[in-house]
């Protein structure tokens, strides 16, 4: 049964021109994912993945149900080229770095040191320490 169902899928194996051309083909007829999947012995997920590199790259970010309708009505003009948004790759996504931490404090004090200093501060009921309460709430 295994050797049967590995006859029935190309999953694993590099896409061919011509399977790429029959789904080109298969979704001008009017095809769905799940039928384009069946006639390549792909899965849907593998196919889905496949048409949309067929879109432009302003167009591959739609939602993958609306993968196949989307290239159907691309491939309805004839000067569409597929082939040639296929080789098209997107902008690589910028890198954020967050900003350094910057450490400030009292040298020779962790931060542990500074919150307990802090906290016996609020707790002190002094006028002396009323600022610099005021400070430390804020």
């Amino acid at each position: 049964m295994l050797e049967k169902d590995q006859e029935r899928t190309r999953s694993g194996h590099p896409w061919t021109d011509e399977e790429t051309t029959e789904m080109v083909a298969l979704a001008r007829g009017g095809a769905d994912a799940d039928a384009i999947a069946a006639q390549v012995r792909r899965g849907v997920a593998s196919v889905l993945n496949r048409l949309r590199r067929m879109l432009p790259l302003e167009h591959r970010s739609c939602p993958s149900d609306m993968i196949v309708s989307a290239l159907r009505d691309h491939l309805r003009d004839p000067g569409y080229d597929w082939r040639a948004n296929m080789l098209l790759t997107p902008a690589p996504r910028p890198v954020v770095r967050p900003p350094d931490i910057v450490r400030t404090g009292v040298t020779g004090l962790v931060d542990d040191d500074l919150v307990g200093i802090t906290h016996s501060v609020l707790l002190d009921d002094r006028a002396v320490t009323a600022e610099l309460r005021g400070r430390l709430v804020g």
